[in-house]
């Protein structure tokens, strides 16, 4: 497509393209490129709105770049619109975020939280910066609308944010934000989430309101203040948020695998209440975010953040999980920390965890046996950091947010030593995030437009081609739990809104890919996060959606052939659905998964969709567990320690 800006003629270059969504497509800016561009899409022939929208949208823009704002450099905004030949407004021109930015999302997510070493203490001054933001934004008559968890980006260690979307926001009556999210949503705006209804205004104290539930969503890690825990009478999310039933009151059970609010101090507490039960429209105070950041210590037992007010950690009250007594479960602790234990990886019949002690990086390998080899390093554990093991060889790749080509360290494991080996590149997908996996033998990158596959012979480290891909438009996981028998690639090539998802199943000498044609999502629907899992025979594909406001959960069974045995669509009020919510974790087993839940583990036969509590685990599970199989037994990983469940005998 071509466009215009200052009359200067420049064309769209898929090779260039940063991202997309269901507005448009992002593109370098070519003279720039500290800048890129948002083309929007062409109108929907089959939408009667769609020519209305658009129109709204141009004169939108226009309006924006016409106008004299003065906001600081974190706020990327509209500066030119992008004309098409017939002079009509088609996009525009902003500055371009850095590479090492992700979605507010990413802090839901624990691997990203310990690879990065975020802690409470990190997101409170975090949330501090927002809501010091706010005013400024207030203050310009302008509203921010629809805040979600990708209004905001945000730089590894939090102390960089970038506000973007910033053109859907609302600028006046006549240019108004026309997105709601039910998740952050303040009540008054929920006529908004139904189709042909009374349209609401955002207001700032809705801006407000939204930020204060988010800040509680990340502190709290996944506890929304009014979906999480059950209370007697209001079930729905909407019932809860508009009679002000939160987490945070007795008569709301409170989910046990969730972060205990007591994290917080008293004094946040209150404050955090006051604004969710909509009893003041005054912002969080920014001063007392700052103070309790300042106040908080840190567990010795299980490494939470908590204020020192409390007498004990009210995570972990102190106790270790070996110590709590289990009549159906025998517990064994397998290994344990001074550190932080940053990733685990089953290979060729050992466990192997990257662990970061003082600063530095720890390897260990455990056996069958138990046997347990600690190899400690002079590498230093950088944040942000990403770590695959093969064979006997650990890949470190620095800073995957690195822009291409992204550079991956191997070290091969000696005498417990870790010795410097070779070093090799790869690209970035668009999202700035480095493109390599492993399985148990192999390491796997993109190089240019072609997937490679390799291993160490000797000291050389060689790669053959698998099969030819999108650079930079290719996303790509491996099965890492898979023995010597076989090798299971999964990923999609394209944008969100149109992904073409692929299987690759072989050996060494040949590989088979194959299309997965998953059935088609509604009009509208939006993927908002996805997880992938492995066993022998399938490969289990979880999506997050949202459609027309609301939530919903796709799980996909897909045999090596790349055929759908089931696809399951879940919505809020369906059993199931809260032990899809945290995608992160689980275990898939030959016909079952297991999810990390209130009650413990909860196991979901996939055949008879039946879901029942595993006896005896309630209460030893916590919300950032990870699950694994090792030695013929279910493997819990926690930030700082590893053990074991398996039936007594």
């Amino acid at each position: 497509m071509r466009y215009y800006i200052d009359r200067q003629p420049f064309e769209d270059d898929p090779k260039q393209k940063l991202g997309g969504g269901s507005e448009g497509s992002v593109y370098i800016f070519p003279p720039d490129p500290d800048f890129c561009v948002k083309l929007f899409h062409k109108p929907d022939p089959h939408d009667p709105d769609g020519p209305k929208l658009a129109a709204f949208r141009k004169r939108k823009i226009n309006y924006i770049c016409h106008s004299t704002f003065n906001f600081p450099p974190h706020f990327i905004m509209a500066l030119k619109a992008a004309y098409s030949e017939r002079h009509q407004v088609i996009g525009f021109l902003m500055r371009r975020v850095p590479s090492g930015f992700y979605k507010m999302m990413q802090l839901l997510k624990e691997d990203f939280r310990l690879a990065n070493d975020i802690n409470l203490g990190k997101i409170s001054l975090l949330f501090a910066d927002v809501f010091d933001d706010v005013p400024i934004i207030h203050g310009s008559q302008v509203v921010m609308g629809d805040i979600n968890t990708g209004s905001i980006l945000i730089s590894a260690d939090l102390t960089r944010r970038a506000f973007v979307d910033t053109d859907s926001w609302g600028y006046s009556p006549e240019y108004p934000c026309l997105a709601t999210t039910e998740l952050f949503a303040h009540p008054d705006l929920y006529p908004n989430l139904v189709s042909g209804g009374k349209f609401i205004l955002h207001q700032p104290h809705h801006d407000r309101f939204s930020f204060t539930v988010m800040f509680v969503l990340m502190a709290l890690s996944g506890a929304h203040p009014f979906r999480m825990g059950l209370h007697p009478r209001f079930r729905s999310l909407q019932e809860r948020t508009k009679n002000g039933s939160t987490i945070f009151d007795s008569d709301v059970s409170y989910p046990d695998i969730l972060p205990p609010p007591e994290l917080l101090s008293d004094d946040l507490m209150d404050a955090v209440v006051k604004i969710l039960k909509r009893k003041t429209i005054d912002p969080l105070d920014t001063g007392l975010l700052r103070r309790f950041s300042a106040e908080l210590v840190i567990c010795p037992n299980c490494g939470a953040q908590y204020h020192e007010s409390r007498k004990s950690c009210p995570k972990c009250h102190e106790k270790t999980m070996i110590e709590i007594k289990v009549a159906q479960l025998l517990v064994e602790e397998i290994f344990k920390t001074g550190g932080t234990l940053l990733f685990a990886q089953v290979v060729q019949e050992k466990l192997h965890l990257v662990c970061r002690v003082d600063d530095k990086l720890q390897v260990v390998v455990i056996d069958q046996h138990k046997h347990v080899s600690v190899i400690s390093s002079a590498l230093a554990a950088e944040p942000g950091a990403r770590y695959r093991f093969f064979t006997d060889c650990l890949v470190k790749c620095s800073d995957p947010a690195a822009a291409a080509p992204v550079k991956l360290e191997m070290y091969q494991i000696k005498n417990n030593s870790l010795i410097f080996t070779d070093e090799t590149n790869t690209v970035s997908f668009r999202s700035q995030t480095a493109m390599f996996d492993t399985s148990s033998r192999f390491l796997y990158r993109i190089a240019g437009n072609m997937l490679m596959r390799g291993s160490f012979f000797g000291k050389m480290f060689l790669e053959n081609p698998v099969t030819e891909v999108f650079s930079t438009q290719t996303w790509f996981t491996v099965d890492r739990t898979s023995g010597a028998d076989q090798e299971i690639i999964f990923g999609y090539d394209g944008a969100l809104r149109d992904l073409r998802w692929f299987l690759l199943v072989g050996d060494e000498e040949k590989t088979i890919n194959y299309h997965v044609a998953l059935p088609a999502t509604r009009s509208g629907e939006k993927l908002e996060d996805f997880s992938v899992y492995f066993n022998k025979t399938n490969v289990l594909l979880i999506r997050k959606t949202k459609y027309r406001g609301k939530d919903f959960i796709r799980f996909s069974l897909i045999d090596l052939t790349g055929q759908i045995q089931q696809d399951i669509l879940l919505n809020d009020s369906e059993e199931g659905f809260a032990y899809w919510q945290e995608l992160q974790g689980k275990l898939f087993q030959s016909a079952s998964v297991l999810h990390l839940s209130t009650e413990g583990l909860v196991k979901h036969e996939l055949i008879s969709q039946r879901y029942s509590p595993v006896a005896g685990t309630k209460g030893l599970i916590m919300a950032d567990d990870r699950l694994l199989r090792f030695n013929n037994k279910i493997i819990v990983v926690r930030r700082n320690s590893i053990f074991s469940l398996s039936p007594k005998k």
